[in-house]
């Protein structure tokens, strides 16, 4: 079922980007109460495994039978978005490469994106990609397309254009505590 977030004018130009900004007006469920599932770009992480010297080591986050990196939602100060504990190192080229997936933010504010924690050599959060619609969403999961920003560029060696789509976002619901 395709509703409410993102669903409304696309541009004809960019059928995944509508003409207004994704929203979510209230929080769907609390953040402690999702899961993130994400493989972020597959033939990325396909990539660093082929490599020699390539290595993905996780910390707190598991793997779905998808083979996409799951990560547990943590309690938010945020009123416009979703966190998430854990995280994916990405590490090869003798440490060229050297990429941390990690404490991820889900926002839903003025630009919905997605950031992750400092990397290692830069400062801040950076804002690896901006989510696209239409969203897909059931009574337990919200699915949502992620286009790879500027610093999402950088941080993933500059192989991919601004734009660029990555795998899409899955939030689901987890059954509450009985």
């Amino acid at each position: 079922m395709t509703a409410g977030v993102g669903a409304g004018d696309s541009s004809p130009s960019d059928p995944l980007r509508p003409s207004n900004p994704l929203r979510l007006s209230d929080p769907l469920w609390p953040s402690e109460q999702t899961t993130l599932h994400w493989a972020l770009r597959s033939s990325f992480t396909e990539y660093v495994e082929s490599i020699d010297d390539g290595k993905i080591t996780r910390r707190e986050v598991g793997v779905d039978a998808e083979s996409r990196f799951v990560f547990e939602g943590v309690a938010t100060t945020h009123n416009a978005g979703l966190a998430f504990r854990g995280s994916a190192h990405f590490w090869a080229h003798f440490g060229v490469m050297d990429f941390h997936l990690g404490d991820i933010e889900i926002l839903f504010d003025d630009t919905p994106r997605i950031t992750i924690a400092a990397q290692p050599r830069r400062e801040g959060r950076a804002t690896i990609a901006e989510l696209v619609g239409p969203a897909e969403i059931t009574d337990s999961s919200v699915t949502l397309g992620a286009r790879l920003t500027e610093a999402g560029v950088s941080l993933l060696g500059g192989v991919y254009a601004v734009g660029e789509l990555l795998d899409p976002i899955h939030i689901v619901r987890n059954s509450p505590p009985v």
